[in-house]
């Protein structure tokens, strides 16, 4: 059941943060634009991990 609400949690936050970083880019900042896709994979892959590994 906690698994459940790890993957939404995720999903609110990956949400979040890519618009967040949309607004970076558009506003030509490409440094913490890929600072934030970046956080954005490092934070969806560990959510991907726990599910998978027992």
């Amino acid at each position: 059941m906690i698994d459940y609400f790890l993957v939404a949690g995720t999903v609110v936050a990956v949400i979040h943060a890519y618009s967040y970083a949309m607004w970076l880019k558009e506003n030509d900042n490409k440094k913490a634009f890929c600072g934030v896709i970046m956080f954005v994979l490092a934070g969806a892959g560990v959510t991907v991990y726990r599910l998978i590994m027992p």
